[in-house]
């Protein structure tokens, strides 16, 4: 329930429902998986809220990285850049680069990051998020698509190509 009301825009309510699921997990013999999957799910909802700080606190509670270690990985590096931890985020992003080598989509998720701290970037940024969308649309999941096609729409309306933030809104729609 919490997560529909996170994609609803919700951030409030999602937030207090992730509260109440954290609070159960205490009370309730929940396995470590189910905790994480919680704990990964709330931050996700601080992001989408803009209150970085709460999202780097859930994820300090994930224990193991055994289901989506994506999604982790992902929400620690943006949070980090939101909150213009430039050095702390440099090192995560090295330390997870030589951990994840054969990953793909996290590889392609933290480069954004990445190269969204760098100034300058635009083309390279469009470039990067068109070569996720071949292969994402393709074979990636409901998430990696949510995320990528986000991306796309908001660098799109940031510089102004609203066609283009468009046509990727349809896109999202559709798949």
């Amino acid at each position: 329930m919490a997560s529909i009301q996170t994609y609803e825009k919700n951030y409030k309510e999602a937030d207090k429902k992730f509260q109440e699921a954290i609070k159960m997990t205490k009370i309730l013999a929940v396995s470590s998986l189910e905790k994480n999957i919680i704990y990964c799910n709330a931050s996700w909802n601080a992001i989408c809220s803009k209150d970085y700080r709460k999202a780097l606190k859930y994820l300090e509670h994930v224990t193991e990285l055994n289901n989506n270690p994506s999604e982790y990985y992902f929400n620690k590096a943006w949070s980090l850049y939101h909150l213009k931890r430039n050095q702390e985020l440099d090192e995560f992003l090295k330390d997870i680069s030589k951990q994840q080598v054969n990953n793909k989509y996290i590889w392609d998720c933290l480069t954004f990051v990445k190269l969204s701290n760098s100034k300058g970037n635009n083309k390279v940024i469009e470039d990067h998020l068109l070569q996720m969308e071949n292969y994402i649309s393709v074979e990636g999941d409901y998430e990696a698509k949510a995320f990528l096609y986000t991306q796309l729409i908001s660098f799109y309306k940031r510089t102004r190509q609203y066609k283009k933030a468009l046509h990727f809104a349809e896109n999202y729609i559709n798949s």
